[in-house]
């Protein structure tokens, strides 16, 4: 079989399918591989590490034309369509649920299209878990580096000081990337919780963590709880969509994401959302110039100003209702004069 390997150009994506060391054991076994120019220096791997193994290096035509098997990371964008074929096979990371043109199009191509994601072993998905476990483990970072003050967060250092309690971090959903996440927030010295729906995933994450977070039972209760009680407000939540699944009913409710960004970010919390980009298009495609880490959800620019301007109202209204009880006549409260009238 004939492999190509296609170089990414989605914006910010810098990784290569297949490494020089893989594409040695597809020579071995008798396959043909063909990397097209320049895919591997993202990932560090120059066009002279492929031709050392064997590797033919080619233009993105020939790769796009001459592959049975064709090999990328990411999902191909709107100026890759076109390339897509019948009789070919494309075996990437596909996400298709929240893209419907990348739908149509694989469709209207005929090409047999495999998902990374789809992938499942021994009832795993060994291809997803990776990419959930990196996710996990960036996600308190990212979380710690957006609490500072400079940009936007509350101010917050996830780990304390002598004389300062750490700060809280609240994990919804216990699979790869919550195990993960809670793995490094422990590590940076926050206290952690877990919300998960299984007690056997509980009882596994209790013994692996050495009983160093504490584990509740997730429910609507519990999450809003969690945010709303002064004592318990935690400075990051996350999301773990391999966990909390979309496809898993009840547990996409409107209600619920409007009260993790309304009893979370707006004391300057953060939501993070590993499964964003699962559900919401805008984020997939890269068009949003402008959007929000926190519920996975982006806002125009109008509506960012009209939500601003409402806050500074408000805002304006309380004062001038302190400044006119603070300047008002001393005498005798409302009620008294009534009675005495």
């Amino acid at each position: 079989m004939r492999i190509g390997v296609a170089r990414e150009i989605k914006p910010d994506e810098y990784r290569v399918a297949l490494t020089p060391a893989g594409a040695l054991e597809l020579i071995n076994n008798g396959h043909e591989v063909a990397v097209e120019t320049g895919a591997g220096l993202g990932s560090s791997f120059p066009d002279e590490a492929y031709q050392r193994v064997g590797v033919q290096i080619t233009s993105v035509d020939d790769v796009w034309e001459g592959s049975d098997l064709l090999l990328k990371v990411k999902e191909p964008i709107a100026v890759e369509y076109k390339r897509i074929r019948d009789g070919q096979i494309l075996f990437t990371y596909l996400h298709i649920a929240a893209d419907e043109p990348l739908t149509r199009a694989l469709i209207d191509s005929g090409v047999t299209a495999v998902a990374y994601e789809t992938v499942e072993q021994g009832g795993g998905l060994p291809l997803l878990a990776p990419m959930s476990e990196v996710a996990g483990r960036l996600a308190p970072q990212a979380g710690a580096y957006f609490l500072e003050k400079p940009l936007g967060g509350r101010g917050l250092l996830l780990g304390g000081v002598p004389g300062v309690a750490p700060g809280k971090v609240v994990i919804i959903g216990g699979g790869v990337v919550g195990y993960n996440a809670a793995v490094i927030a422990l590590g940076l010295g926050a206290q952690v919780t877990i919300l998960d729906r299984s007690i056997d995933r509980m009882r596994h994450l209790e013994e692996v963590l050495s009983g160093r977070v504490t584990l509740l039972m997730s429910s609507r209760l519990q999450v809003a709880a969690c945010g709303r009680r002064r004592r318990d407000r935690p400075g990051w939540l996350l999301r773990d969509f391999t966990r909390d699944n979309p496809r898993r009913p009840g547990l996409r409710r409107r209600r619920r994401h409007a009260l993790l960004r309304g009893e979370h970010a707006r004391r300057g919390a953060g939501h993070l959302d590993q499964g964003a980009d699962e559900r919401n298009a805008a984020v997939r495609r890269g068009d949003r110039k402008q959007g929000t880490a926190r519920g996975g959800r982006s806002r125009s620019g109008a509506c960012a100003r009209r939500e601003r301007d409402r806050r500074q109202g408000d805002v304006r209204s309380r004062r001038r209702g302190a400044r006119a009880r603070l300047h008002a006549p001393r005498g005798r409260p409302p009620a008294l004069r009534r009675l005495a009238a």
